[in-house]
């Protein structure tokens, strides 16, 4: 699905003047509501960029784009349980003249995927025999997968690092506008996972020069996180968790001689139980004289 909207309007500066430095985006789902033969997912996609012209310092936008589209799935009905995500594939800012204003749009393309929160239910042979009759069984192990829950949370990860780590010893405003999960562990717990890993943040921070001129230098670093994650279930021993971390949005200011960074995280993960029973596999049944 492909959505394009004007974000932002400057007066008095030409289109060729104004340079974007970076751009990215998320999605966010908030409701996931199953229809006949269809999910719908609501939600919002967020798309920010880092804005520079010749008589400003850089600046950030931001542009909130509301959605709502159905996923056709044949033989859904009213009383299932789903769960809806979405990502984007494209991002795209655009800048064009509209009389004497300057006119940023955004064009992205995102992708909705939804997932049944059930099982089919799955049966075997485990015995059989022939009256009166001498019967000779085989039995193979049968192993099948058991969905315990599938979910999507959120979680604030907020982390403190020093001007010089990152190089920004005379910078005033950060605008940070992208994160990205570099590495992370999922540990087992009674009810859930523990999640912890490390966030890749990256932004543009201004800095006033020598001669009174405003520039800008990029920014990279990163902070650890961990969060816990629960389920309404039993997590047993044989049991596995698929697990997916993104970040949605990132904010970060100077405080002194530190920079408080915050990202919102976006965790899909999915407990399955692994179980085994022996199933007939052949029957040889001797003739009856």
């Amino acid at each position: 699905r492909e959505y394009a909207e004007e974000s932002e309007r400057i007066s008095g500066v030409e289109s060729d003047e104004i340079e974007i430095i970076a751009s990215g985006g998320s999605v966010r789902v908030l409701e996931t509501r199953p229809v006949d033969n269809g999910v719908v997912i609501k939600g919002v996609i967020t798309v920010g960029a880092i804005i520079r012209t010749p008589e400003q310092p850089p600046f950030a936008i931001r542009r909130e784009i509301p959605f709502e589209e159905t996923i056709e799935i044949d033989g859904t009905d009213k009383d299932m349980e789903f769960m809806g995500d979405g990502y984007l594939t494209s991002t795209v800012l655009g800048i064009s003249t509209d009389g004497e204003d300057s006119v940023i749009s955004v064009n992205v393309i995102a992708e909705f995927e939804a997932y049944a929160l059930e099982n089919e239910s799955i049966g075997v042979i485990t015995d059989a025999y022939l009256k009166e009759c001498p019967t000779e069984c085989k039995y193979s192990d049968f192993e099948y997968t058991t969905l315990g829950a599938c979910q999507i949370n959120e979680a604030l990860v907020n982390g403190k690092i020093s001007r010089e780590s990152i190089g920004c010893s005379e910078a005033r405003e950060l605008l940070v506008l992208d994160g990205e999960v570099r590495s992370f562990d999922t540990v087992r717990t009674p009810s859930g996972a523990e999640i912890s890993g490390e966030i890749v943040v990256s932004g543009i921070a201004c800095e006033i020069n020598v001669d009174g001129s405003v520039g800008y230098i990029p920014v990279k670093t990163s902070i650890p996180f961990a969060t816990n994650v629960n389920y309404n279930c039993q997590n047993s021993e044989n049991s596995r968790i698929e697990c997916m971390v993104s970040v949605t949005s990132c904010d970060g200011v100077f405080d002194g001689e530190d920079v408080h960074v915050s990202c919102a995280l976006k965790i899909k993960s999915r407990l399955e139980g692994v179980d085994t029973v022996k199933r007939l596999c052949e029957c040889v049944a001797a003739s009856s004289e």
